[in-house]
């Protein structure tokens, strides 16, 4: 390809680790909040969905380990004015110790979550549709075996007012069924390594009208959502994290819906070309995590 000679200006949002860069996606996203979600930093699969609903109300995600949470984090919440915590996940991710905290801190807490990743999913979407914010009948289903394609398309989920449904590939939950009707669209993100051909059919039969967004790995698939729905409308700002590690995407995807765009995802020291052809046309590149977790220039 040929050499793009712009250069983007560049800021990173990061902290000494994830969850002191969840408190930076936090300081940048609003003021004041009197709601804030609470996922686990040492497993995000829970809360894979929970970043559109972020970005939907522009309601930061803190992250905290199983047992305590850091008062850095509690610091934050104070600031906002944060009075109600939601936590995703049940007690085996996030303890009652960390309720407790919160409880003790002057926040009060309540939990989100279903007997597995794929019933937490359903269980956000429950919560949130009361807000009348999200159009049911445009579904984004990602694996809930990797968390990559649910991150690199939370943006433009909360952009289209739908929803994020996980399956493991080859099957629909009944909590998953439900949502997929005659005249649904259904966009299938990732390829057929993730979500099979036969699902596919299976969905088709039921009516609905289904389109399969992917690319050859988790980080041309981002780039592809990017195609689709941000490079037409000219956008000059894009969002870049780690797809290994994933967890500054998740606390970040609120950013990058504030900010009009979507989210990029790279190994942290080596960048598809097509993906450094994109940074490299924008004004503003804005980078989750640190250098250790997307090193500098790699985009050049």
């Amino acid at each position: 390809y040929l050499e793009n000679t712009l250069q983007p200006r560049i800021k990173r949002v990061f902290g000494n680790n994830r969850y002191q860069t969840a408190i930076k996606a936090s300081q940048n996203l609003r003021n004041p909040c009197d709601l804030a979600f609470v996922a686990s930093g040492e497993s995000i699969i829970d809360a894979l969905t929970v970043s559109y609903a972020s970005a939907i109300f522009k309601i930061p995600v803190f992250l905290t380990s199983k047992t305590s949470i850091d008062m850095e984090t509690v610091d934050e919440m104070k600031r906002l004015g944060v009075k109600q915590a939601v936590i995703i996940g049940g007690a085996n991710v996030v303890s009652q110790n960390v309720v407790n905290q919160l409880n003790n801190n002057g926040i009060n807490v309540n939990r989100i979550y279903g007997k597995d990743r794929y019933d937490t999913a359903v269980q956000i979407i429950e919560d949130i549709e009361k807000s009348g914010k999200i159009d049911t009948n445009k579904i984004f289903l990602c694996s809930g075996e990797s968390s990559a394609d649910a991150l690199s398309i939370s943006s433009v989920s909360a952009k289209e007012e739908g929803i994020i449904l996980l399956t493991n590939g080859n099957k629909l939950t009944d909590g998953v069924k439900k949502y997929i009707k005659s005249e649904t669209e259904v966009k299938i993100i990732g390829g057929v390594a993730v979500i099979s051909d036969n699902l596919k059919q299976e969905i088709e039969a039921e009516g609905a009208k289904v389109e399969r967004i992917f690319g050859n790995d988790r980080f041309e698939t981002s780039l592809n959502i990017y195609n689709k729905y941000y490079k037409s409308i000219g956008v000059k700002t894009v969002y870049l994290a780690n797809g290994i590690t994933m967890v500054d995407a998740l606390t970040g995807a609120g950013l990058a819906y504030k900010d009009k765009t979507g989210l990029l995802l790279t190994n942290a020291n080596k960048m598809l070309p097509s993906i450094k052809w994109v940074i490299n046309g924008m004004s503003n590149l804005k980078i989750l995590g640190g250098r250790d977790v997307v090193q500098n220039n790699i985009w050049k």
